[in-house]
Protein backbone atom coordinates (compact mmCIF):
# COMPACT_ATOMS: atom_id res chain seq x y z
CA UNK A 1 0.00 0.00 0.00
CA UNK A 2 2.64 2.83 0.99
CA UNK A 3 4.69 1.57 -1.95
CA UNK A 4 1.43 2.42 -4.44
CA UNK A 5 0.93 5.61 -2.75
CA UNK A 6 5.05 7.01 -2.99
CA UNK A 7 4.15 5.88 -6.70
CA UNK A 8 0.87 8.29 -7.00
CA UNK A 9 2.86 10.93 -5.51
CA UNK A 10 6.12 10.70 -7.90
CA UNK A 11 4.07 10.29 -10.26
CA UNK A 12 1.79 13.50 -10.27
CA UNK A 13 5.01 15.30 -9.62
CA UNK A 14 6.64 14.00 -12.40
CA UNK A 15 7.16 16.22 -15.34
CA UNK A 16 5.35 15.48 -18.77
CA UNK A 17 6.92 12.75 -21.28
CA UNK A 18 8.72 14.48 -24.19
CA UNK A 19 6.11 14.68 -26.90
CA UNK A 20 6.55 13.91 -30.69
CA UNK A 21 6.24 16.15 -33.45
CA UNK A 22 2.91 17.42 -34.53
CA UNK A 23 3.37 18.48 -37.95
CA UNK A 24 2.76 22.21 -37.35
CA UNK A 25 5.67 23.75 -35.90
CA UNK A 26 3.80 26.89 -34.58
CA UNK A 27 1.77 23.88 -32.59
CA UNK A 28 5.36 22.06 -31.59
CA UNK A 29 6.59 25.06 -29.85
CA UNK A 30 3.60 25.81 -27.57
CA UNK A 31 3.60 22.29 -26.55
CA UNK A 32 6.71 22.13 -25.99
CA UNK A 33 7.30 25.23 -24.04
CA UNK A 34 4.31 24.09 -21.70
CA UNK A 35 5.96 20.88 -21.06
CA UNK A 36 9.07 22.64 -19.67
CA UNK A 37 7.42 24.86 -17.91
CA UNK A 38 4.16 22.18 -16.14
CA UNK A 39 6.66 21.47 -13.31
CA UNK A 40 6.57 24.97 -12.53
CA UNK A 41 2.98 25.17 -11.52
CA UNK A 42 1.65 24.47 -8.34
CA UNK A 43 1.76 20.48 -7.62
CA UNK A 44 -1.82 19.86 -7.05
CA UNK A 45 -2.55 21.67 -10.81
CA UNK A 46 0.96 19.81 -12.59
CA UNK A 47 -1.14 16.32 -13.76
CA UNK A 48 -4.10 18.38 -15.54
CA UNK A 49 -1.56 20.34 -17.42
CA UNK A 50 0.29 17.05 -18.83
CA UNK A 51 -3.54 15.78 -19.62
CA UNK A 52 -3.65 18.66 -21.46
CA UNK A 53 -0.09 18.60 -23.27
CA UNK A 54 -1.02 14.97 -24.08
CA UNK A 55 -4.31 15.46 -25.57
CA UNK A 56 -3.38 18.73 -27.23
CA UNK A 57 -0.23 17.21 -28.63
CA UNK A 58 -2.99 14.29 -29.94
CA UNK A 59 -5.52 16.89 -31.54
CA UNK A 60 -3.01 18.81 -33.32
CA UNK A 61 -1.62 15.44 -34.46
CA UNK A 62 -4.66 14.81 -36.15
CA UNK A 63 -5.21 17.98 -37.11
CA UNK A 64 -2.01 18.79 -38.62
CA UNK A 65 -3.24 16.07 -41.61
CA UNK A 66 -6.14 17.80 -42.72
CA UNK A 67 -4.77 20.72 -45.30
CA UNK A 68 -7.62 23.36 -44.16
CA UNK A 69 -7.28 22.74 -40.50
CA UNK A 70 -3.42 23.14 -40.55
CA UNK A 71 -3.25 27.19 -41.22
CA UNK A 72 -6.25 27.87 -38.24
CA UNK A 73 -4.53 25.18 -35.88
CA UNK A 74 -1.08 27.05 -36.50
CA UNK A 75 -3.01 30.53 -35.89
CA UNK A 76 -4.53 29.01 -32.81
CA UNK A 77 -1.24 27.50 -31.50
CA UNK A 78 0.61 31.34 -31.89
CA UNK A 79 -2.11 32.89 -30.73
CA UNK A 80 -2.25 30.72 -27.30
CA UNK A 81 1.74 30.94 -26.71
CA UNK A 82 1.17 34.54 -26.76
CA UNK A 83 -1.33 34.75 -24.79
CA UNK A 84 0.40 32.49 -22.35
CA UNK A 85 3.76 34.76 -22.25
CA UNK A 86 1.56 38.03 -21.35
CA UNK A 87 -1.17 36.35 -18.54
CA UNK A 88 -1.14 33.22 -16.23
CA UNK A 89 1.33 31.23 -13.85
CA UNK A 90 3.85 30.32 -16.26
CA UNK A 91 4.36 34.05 -17.66
CA UNK A 92 8.33 34.73 -16.75
CA UNK A 93 9.28 30.37 -17.67
CA UNK A 94 6.97 30.61 -20.86
CA UNK A 95 9.13 33.52 -22.05
CA UNK A 96 12.24 32.27 -21.33
CA UNK A 97 11.32 28.58 -23.44
CA UNK A 98 9.86 30.66 -26.51
CA UNK A 99 10.73 34.27 -26.20
CA UNK A 100 9.30 37.28 -25.66
CA UNK A 101 5.52 38.07 -26.35
CA UNK A 102 4.88 39.42 -30.14
CA UNK A 103 3.72 43.33 -29.91
CA UNK A 104 -0.03 43.54 -30.18
CA UNK A 105 -1.54 44.62 -33.56
CA UNK A 106 -1.71 48.46 -34.01
CA UNK A 107 -5.26 49.58 -33.44
CA UNK A 108 -7.58 52.24 -35.33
Amino acid sequence: MRAGLIFAVALMAWPAMAMDPTGISECDKLINAYEACSARLPRERVHAAQIEIVESQQNFSAGARDAHLRPLMAQFCKTRLNDMKIKGDLTACMIEQAGPADPAPATR
